[in-house]
């Protein structure tokens, strides 16, 4: 009888066990398993039975630690998740602040550039006021000085031919006694438009020398080049007819004509190609009866 007792005990601790190892146990098996532990009276039956309730107890430490970890965990993550909620909203807050600085800066940069824009646009005309005769728009005294001395050096480099040509409005001064400074200064501005309009190449350039005085330089031109082109300033300046009743040699405005030709040497300067140019208008004023042209020349 007590070898049944023990079998049936023995069968129920292996079905504990069992329950146990998958984790489909409760209260009332827990309760079983101790009680077992009291009652039984095989020793070997009593030891298994007191180290399964020891590994049991152990199971359900370790569970409840687990448990508690889980908790834990779940609470650590809540705050992560308010935590991460919290930075998105600073983050958009930040990057809204941004996005306006952003915006603000944009706007400096485009008003600086505009500014930019314009202080260039005034410097540019600023320039051009500087270089720019104010009562004909031609190239002023220094604009003249300054492009032919660029020119100058360009030619003693490449060895070229260089013509120069400076014109005079025959008797000027009757002309403003007659009729006024201010018809004096419209003829004035007529002339310029018309020696303006016989340049043709982009390095020709026309000037106002000085009072009633023009000039023309022309790169890169020789003899016959530069006599073609002061006739027909002469000419064209003619065909203007402005009524000049004071005028000693015709009854309207005229000019005179001074050229110069050179290929620049060690031996001549920019001043002396001014003077040579000089000369010949003074010829040309002088010997020629005025409205005509002389010249003055290096080449052989």
């Amino acid at each position: 009888m007590k070898r049944n007792d023990d079998l049936t005990n023995l069968k129920t601790l292996i079905e504990l066990c069992s329950a146990i190892a998958y984790g489909n146990y409760d209260k009332a098996d827990v309760d079983a398993l101790f009680e077992l532990t009291k009652e039984e009276k095989h020793p070997l039956i009593a030891q298994l039975s007191e180290s399964i309730g020891l590994m049991l107890v152990k199971i359900e430490g370790r569970e409840f630690a687990l448990e508690m970890r889980i908790e834990e965990l779940q609470k650590a993550n809540e705050k992560i998740d308010e935590y991460s909620k919290t930075l998105a909203l600073k983050v958009a807050e930040r990057t809204k602040e941004l996005q306006g600085k952003n915006k603000a800066l944009t706007l400096e940069v485009q008003k600086r550039q505009k500014i930019q824009k314009a202080l260039e646009m005034a410097n540019e005309k600023l320039i051009l006021i500087s270089n720019q005769d104010g009562l004909t728009g031609l190239a002023n005294r220094r604009r003249f000085d300054d492009y032919l001395s660029r020119e100058w050096f360009a030619h003693k480099r490449i060895k070229k031919e260089f013509s120069l040509i400076l014109c005079d409005v025959d008797h000027f001064k009757f002309y403003n006694d007659t009729y006024g400074h201010r018809k004096g200064d419209d003829c004035l501005k007529r002339i310029a438009q018309a020696i303006e309009g016989c340049m043709r190449r982009p390095r020709d350039m026309a000037a106002r020398y000085g009072g009633e005085e023009f000039a023309a330089i022309l790169p890169e031109t020789g003899l016959y080049g530069a006599l073609q082109m002061a006739e027909n300033i002469r000419s064209q300046v003619e065909t203007l007819y402005i009524p000049h009743e004071s005028s000693k040699i015709c009854d309207h405005v005229t000019i005179s004509l001074g050229v110069a030709v050179v290929i620049p040497n060690p031996d001549l300067t920019e001043k002396d190609f001014v003077e040579m140019a000089d000369i010949s208008l003074y010829e040309a004023k002088e010997e020629g009866g005025r409205n005509c042209v002389r010249y003055r020349s290096n080449l052989n």
